[in-house]
């Protein structure tokens, strides 16, 4: 499209331009104060200034001739002329710069179009080539270790077989040797019990305690001279003033311990028949001291035959033999705290006590510490032996603080302190429970004394 089709006419622009111009008022009507420097409206300054300015105006229309608005109308037509001409080639030269700009961008477009398509095709091979390549990889590593797993799997399979039969040879060897482990056992079977030295000492002093328990509830109960002849012979082995202590208050409990000391000496230490090994274990226990008393201590290579391990070891068989074949009559302790409570009525009214103590409880608790006791020093390798010291002879007695231990006291200790009776035995140990050393004794537990 032209655009000099959108342009008016020249005719009516110059016809405006002129109205226009005519209308306009003249730069003399506006005044420059030069105080303010505003423009200022001179029309408004007074009527009469107007009226002259309004008739000069008048004049000078009346005066203009048609010669004046033809010049007036030619230029402003040249100048309008002018301003198109440049308006059109200013239309013409932004065109063709557009067009110019159109084509480079529509190269541009293009090239990169082109480039891009390039680069797609080149980079979609490519990417294809590099994939197929990992896929061949991928498959060849596949095929790798599933012909690698097959083979571990054959061979684990192989291994468990392998596996299989070790364990079942495994399984019969085990078989047999324990079998001639049993012999081997058999053949070296001692029937001997590993027992430590504390856990012995711990027995014996609960066995003390539970004694000395029993004898101090006892002691509460109204007492007086035996008149059994069976507790008469009891008291009196223990001091010959024994049965006389009962009526004293200071010697009253001590001497009612040391006789259930002496009880228990009796029945089970020293007997022990009516309680367990089917009513051997006293002849065993003696044949044992006798042998003690003639064995050789050690083993020597100047001399052949039995010795002093040779007694323990068929000892501890023996015990062992009577323990497995008869063992403990579960009954006997019972029957023995119930026929020893009866005996002690005739010294103490024990149907007379108020404290509320179960006699008949504490007495059976008493014989099975000591039958616990019996069975571990007679099923021991060690040589055990339970002793009164100097018995018989207690006038002689002297205090021996290796070997005793004071309860009661009147005077200053001393290696001259003599000894009024013996409330607890000691408990003598010789050799170990590997069966060696039996040339030496140590004292496990020492005797409780009461000195004068």
């Amino acid at each position: 499209m032209d655009l000099r089709d959108n342009v008016p006419g020249r005719q009516g622009r110059t016809t405006r331009g002129n109205q226009a111009a005519l209308e306009t008022k003249s730069p003399e009507h506006v005044n420059h104060d030069p105080r303010s420097g505003d423009l200022i409206d001179s029309s408004s300054t007074g009527c009469t200034q107007g009226r002259q300015n309004a008739a000069l105006m008048q004049d000078n229309e009346t005066r203009m001739n048609s010669a004046s608005i033809k010049e007036f109308l030619a230029l402003q037509e040249a100048q309008m002329n002018s301003f198109l001409q440049h308006a059109e080639e200013r239309v013409d030269a932004q065109g063709s710069s557009m067009k110019q700009i159109t084509d480079q961008l529509g190269g541009i477009a293009t090239s990169i179009g082109s480039a891009l398509a390039h680069w797609l095709r080149h980079s979609t091979t490519q990417q294809e080539a590099l994939l197929r390549e990992e896929l061949a990889h991928a498959r060849n590593q596949y095929t790798d270790i599933r012909g690698r797993y097959q083979r571990v799997k054959v061979k684990n399979r192989a291994l468990q077989m392998e596996l299989q039969e070790a364990n079942t040879k495994l399984a019969e060897a085990v078989e047999k040797q324990n079998e001639l482990q049993k012999i081997a056992d058999t053949s070296n079977w001692t029937g001997a019990v590993k027992v430590s030295d504390d856990a012995i000492r711990s027995k014996w002093k609960q066995l003390d305690y539970n004694v000395r328990a029993m004898a101090g509830a006892l002691a509460k109960c109204q007492t007086k001279r035996p008149t059994d002849e069976v507790n008469k012979a009891r008291f009196e082995s223990i001091t010959p003033a024994g049965p006389n202590l009962l009526d004293n208050d200071d010697y009253k409990e001590l001497i009612i311990t040391a006789y259930l000391w002496v009880l228990v000496d009796q029945e089970i230490f020293q007997n022990g028949n009516k309680f367990w090994g089917g009513g051997f274990i006293q002849g065993l226990k003696n044949i044992r001291k006798h042998l003690v008393g003639i064995a050789p201590e050690s083993d020597r290579p100047s001399r052949s035959g039995p010795t002093m391990r040779h007694v323990a070891k068929w000892t501890a068989q023996g015990t062992g033999l009577l323990i497995h074949f008869h063992g403990r009559d579960r009954k006997a302790p019972s029957k023995l705290a119930s026929n020893a409570l009866d005996r002690l009525e005739d010294v103490c009214n024990i149907a007379a006590d108020v404290s509320g103590t179960d006699f008949l409880q504490e007495m059976k608790s008493i014989m099975e510490n000591a039958l616990d006791i019996d069975e571990m020093l007679m099923g021991s390798m060690a040589i055990f032996s339970i002793l009164w010291p100097s018995t018989g002879k207690q006038k002689n007695l002297r205090y021996d603080a290796d070997g005793m231990e004071v309860v009661a006291h009147t005077g200053e200790l001393s290696p001259n302190t003599a000894v009024a009776f013996i409330i607890s035995p000691l408990l003598l140990k010789m050799g170990n429970a590997d069966g060696r050393n039996y040339d030496s004794e140590m004292i496990l537990c020492k005797a409780s004394v009461v000195c004068v």
